[in-house]
């Protein structure tokens, strides 16, 4: 076969085993995996062109001779070279270049871009010339020594499964190495940085003299063995967990992320800022640096320092305890040296801790001289003390004075909190809080405090103006009579979080409809309708729903020219029920409750029509008196669950606004407006009594507020056309911590 020209192509799909193949192009071989593909004996391929291989079958080159210089890629399928192979191979996707089959066989001379598989598989010693890219896997095979003399720029995963692998050159930072069945990594000879160390306990990494630099984001455990006289620098945010048996000499330094140590080095070891020594091994003489930490264990466990160790200024010790008196710990064997200005962090887990619980936390062989400058807990109720003797250090945690209370926000969280502490030990609530930070203490009083509870009365308050501003546009007949009308409405807004107390999100719907009598610009009405109401904690599992019932009598006057008014007075049944969630560890409590509550509202409004052709502007003043009722319950589903009182809010409302109309003398197509300025008096917020239903000091719990000021908009449009009218409008209240924004569609029907 021959290719003459360079960027034609000759596609090969049956097998050559022998003869000459003269490539000055491009030669595709595409072989399925169903294709019988032998050894490629005694084959000879020479020329200035490439080679690709794009089928699935694996190709072995056998005692064949590859002299082509133009390069040969394996987009898929494999190629075996247990013969001689020349110019530079690139690997990419599915594709996979195999060196030797297990015994001495194989050669080549060139380099290699590797974002496939490069497979070596030799059984002696070989000297790997040419450069190694790419960012694909490499898999070191067999007993021998693998010894890349050039550029080791490859950015992929090198695993050592057999033998070992001696790298001369540079290493890519990026490159991660997983050692397994033997396999060992040798940089003698010169400093390397690599990206990630994994392997199996059978497995060696050989520093010699030089520095070896792990810098990895990634979590990962080497259980092999470090030998050397050079040392181990550890980067990068992941921790590195060493659980073998290591003898280098050298220095260990952590300058970042975790160094567990859950076997033994005999190195000396530096932790420097922003590094972590941790782990339940052995380490030489250790000394945490400024910025650094060591924190035993791999959570509450012991390490062990074989000769001296130093906490320097602005150092760490990290000490994890628990209720049943365990506790981190640190054994040296040597002496220990305190700087005052080293602190202890103590992480305390939760649980029913002791008044007092006393842990030895450090040791020191030959004593141990200095104190550390602080102490400090995640908890806010246990306070740490360090007692020092000549031997040992002593972390004490007492139950402080500090009251629930101090670290309560708002007046929710200072009553539940009270209540919480009344309880005392051996309940869940009071032992939760007890071990928790501050922080954790004050989620705990949100989620206990019921605030949903009392903010539910605030709602279904506030959202009583959804029906009122229905039943005041109740419109009269022209000709006088009996008439049918209704009104379809809803809305949605928010409560803004104010004092402590969570937002609010509520959304509201509504169907009113009733029959009445008028003429001469007067209506009057009984109507009956029905409403469900939804409100819901920003940002939290709480919420209620409010089913409703309504009875309504209700009138409203007005000739389009002079005096014009609205009154009515209505009454409303709610079925409410609740469901919070208590969520701070280590409870997980879903509490649920039904109750009954109701609304009565008595409601006018008085303007007087100004006309001007065929507009008309109207000033009005509206007040509305609004009393919601919600009986007494108490919630079921755990240790959380309250006991609420009969809860009452009475609120009144006042509007002052203008209103404007267009083509007020005529029936047909009437557009509107209005402006108001909103002003609350009396009982703005809903405030429950009760207390936990297992017991303990009452408390109260504020709802959400209506806002004392706000800003009421409003547009639609009226059309008329006989007996039949009809009607729509968009309405908005604002305010800085209260938005709500609503639509109803009105008609009427008169006979």
């Amino acid at each position: 076969m021959q290719v003459n020209e360079v960027g034609a192509g000759a596609t090969a799909q049956s097998p050559i085993e022998t003869g000459a193949v003269t490539n000055n192009g491009l030669l595709v071989l595409n072989f399925g995996s169903d294709d019988v593909v032998s050894d490629l004996a005694d084959l000879t391929i020479a020329g200035t062109g490439r080679i690709q291989l794009i089928g699935e079958a694996a190709f072995t080159l056998d005692t064949a001779t590859i002299a082509h210089t133009g390069g040969t890629t394996v987009s898929n399928g494999g190629l075996i070279l247990t013969g001689v192979l020349a110019g530079n191979v690139a690997t990419e996707g599915d594709g996979s270049f195999t060196l030797g089959a297990g015994g001495t066989e194989g050669s080549f001379a060139g380099s290699i871009v590797n974002n496939g598989r490069f497979v070596f598989n030799r059984s002696d010693d070989y000297s790997f010339l040419g450069g190694f890219s790419g960012s694909g896997i490499l898999d070191k095979r067999g007993a021998g020594v693998l010894t890349f003399t050039g550029d080791y720029g490859f950015q992929g995963v090198t695993n050592i499964f057999g033998g070992a692998v001696r790298i001369g050159g540079t290493i890519a930072p990026e490159t991660k190495f997983d050692l397994g069945d033997g396999g060992t990594l040798d940089i003698t000879g010169k400093d390397q940085t690599i990206g990630g160390l994994s392997g199996a306990a059978d497995t060696k990494v050989v520093v010699g003299d030089s520095q070896l630099t792990i810098s990895q984001t990634d979590n990962s455990a080497f259980a092999g063995a470090i030998s050397g006289n050079g040392g181990i620098v550890k980067t990068g945010g992941g921790t590195l967990n060493l659980t073998g048996n290591s003898t280098y000499t050298g220095p260990t330094s952590v300058n970042g992320g975790k160094l567990a140590v859950n076997g033994s080095i005999v190195s000396p070891v530096t932790v420097n800022t922003g590094g972590t020594l941790g782990g339940n091994g052995t380490v030489g003489s250790t000394t945490a640096a400024s910025g650094g930490t060591i924190a035993p264990g791999n959570s509450i466990g012991r390490l062990t320092v074989a000769g001296n160790l130093g906490f320097a200024a602005g150092s760490t010790y990290e000490v994890e305890t628990n209720a049943a008196g365990a506790a981190d710990r640190i054994d040296a064997t040597g002496r220990v040296t305190i700087d005052a200005a080293a602190k202890v962090a103590v992480l305390a887990e939760n649980g029913a801790y002791n008044p007092r619980t006393d842990y030895i936390v450090l040791t020191g062989a030959g004593g141990v001289s200095g104190t550390f400058g602080s102490v400090t807990s995640n908890l806010a109720f246990l306070t740490p003390l360090l007692r020092y003797g000549s031997d040992r250090v002593t972390l004490s945690l007492y139950r402080n004075d500090i009251d629930f209370t101090d670290v309560a926000v708002g007046f929710n969280q200072t009553g539940v909190a009270a209540a919480i502490q009344s309880l005392g030990f051996d309940n869940p609530l009071f032992e939760g809080v007890l071990v928790a930070s501050a922080a954790g203490a004050q989620t705990a009083y949100t989620d206990l405090s019921g605030e949903i509870l009392a903010s539910t009365v605030t709602g279904l308050n506030d959202d009583s103006r959804y029906l009122r501003g229905a039943l005041m546009t109740l419109p009269a007949p022209e000709a006088g009579g009996a008439f049918v009308w209704g009104s379809a409405f809803g809305g949605w807004g928010d409560f803004d979080a104010k004092g402590g107390q969570s937002g609010v999100d509520t959304d509201h719907t509504g169907l009113v409809a009733g029959i009445g009598i008028g003429g001469n610009g007067f209506a009057a009405a009984l109507s009956a309708g029905i409403g469900s109401s939804d409100f819901r904690l920003t940002g939290r599992g709480d919420k209620a729903d409010a089913d409703s019932k309504y009875l309504a009598a209700h009138a409203t006057y007005g000739t389009g020219d002079g005096l014009r008014g609205a009154f009515g007075i209505s009454y409303g049944w709610h079925d409410v029920d609740t469901n919070r969630t208590v969520a701070f560890a280590p409870l997980a409590q879903t509490l649920t409750s039904s109750r009954d509550a109701d609304t009565l509202q008595v409601f006018g409004e008085v303007g007087y029509d100004i006309v001007a052709g065929t507009a008309a502007v109207t000033p009005f003043a509206r007040l509305a008196h609004v009393r919601t009722k919600s009986d007494a319950f108490t919630e079921t589903g755990g240790s959380g669950a309250l006991a609420i009182d009969r809860t009452k809010q009475e609120t009144t409302f006042l509007s002052l606004g203008l209103r404007g109309r267009l083509n007020a003398d005529a029936p047909g197509f009437q557009p509107f407006g209005s402006l108001a300025w909103n002003r609350a008096f009396d009982d703005r917020a809903a405030l429950a009594t009760g207390g936990f239903a297992a017991g303990g000091t009452p408390f109260a719990i504020l709802g959400n507020w209506i806002p004392k000021n706000s800003a009421e908009i409003e547009a639609g449009f009226d059309y008329s056309a006989g007996a039949f009218r009809i009607g729509a409008a968009y309405s908005g209240t604002l305010a800085s911590d209260r938005q709500s924004h609503g639509a109803r569609i009105t008609a009427r029907i008169a006979f």
